[in-house]
């Protein structure tokens, strides 16, 4: 897969070695596997699919991973403030709720953790054609695809900051957020 190839290149060195990644839409864990090149402490993934769940498993054995089926719309089975980086790759125009979504990856998300969201980008009147069709007949669980600015909203109204989206390649973009940290004068 080029294009995920291409998402991973431009965004992996964002990456801080040794941190704990969480890959939400993990599928059969090709970007997890990509990933374990930044020495991971632990590569967390979920998804609604049973089956890729079983193959991301046999695909990164020997890896620090903790795989789970679910659906990160009503949660993410992990703890508060628990992971390094987020990383949501071709998967937020899959969901009914992305703020949702985007809501739960907040929660486990230490302070100044990063979101890494990479996902297919349209020109703009092709993208609302294609918006426009899925309303009527949703393919392959599309459901919604974003423009650059519309994906800087979403990321903001679910408490993001430092927002910046960078190019990976021709049609491949990436937005990169962070999760606030506690302020000096919070912690007293």
């Amino acid at each position: 897969m080029r294009w995920i190839d291409s998402w991973v290149n431009g965004f992996s060195s964002e990456v801080p070695l040794q941190s704990s990644i969480i890959d939400v839409g993990c599928g059969t864990g090709n970007v997890m596997r990509r990933l374990a090149e930044r020495t991971p402490t632990l590569l967390a993934g979920i998804d609604i699919s049973a089956q890729m769940i079983a193959v991301g498993e046999k695909k990164l054995k020997g890896l620090p991973v903790d795989l789970r089926v679910g659906d990160a719309e009503s949660g993410l089975p992990w703890p508060d403030c628990f992971f390094d980086v987020a990383v949501l790759t071709s998967t937020i125009h899959h969901f009914p709720n992305p703020d949702r979504v985007l809501a739960n990856v907040h929660r486990v998300l230490k302070p100044n953790a990063i979101l890494i969201i990479a996902d297919p980008l349209f020109p703009f009147p092709l993208l609302q054609t294609i918006n426009l069709f899925l309303k009527v007949y949703p393919m392959n669980g599309d459901l919604h695809f974003y423009s650059l600015r519309g994906l800087r909203r979403l990321v903001s109204k679910c408490g993001f900051e430092r927002i910046r989206q960078n190019s990976a390649g021709f049609s491949a973009k990436y937005t990169l957020a962070y999760k606030a940290g506690i302020t000096h004068e919070a912690a007293t």
